[in-house]
């Protein structure tokens, strides 16, 4: 994650959170629109 904003802004609290929290963030995300509470509209 070298291009992320948390990495530029140096500090390592929030660079440390963004890396545990982004993937279940994805994982939960994945799950929604897959059983259509999120939908995407092209």
């Amino acid at each position: 994650m070298a291009n992320s904003v948390a990495d530029m802004n140096g500090n390592p609290v929030v660079s440390a959170m963004t890396q545990v929290f982004t993937p279940p963030l994805q994982e939960l995300y994945a799950l929604l629109v897959r059983i259509g509470v999120v939908e995407i509209i092209d």
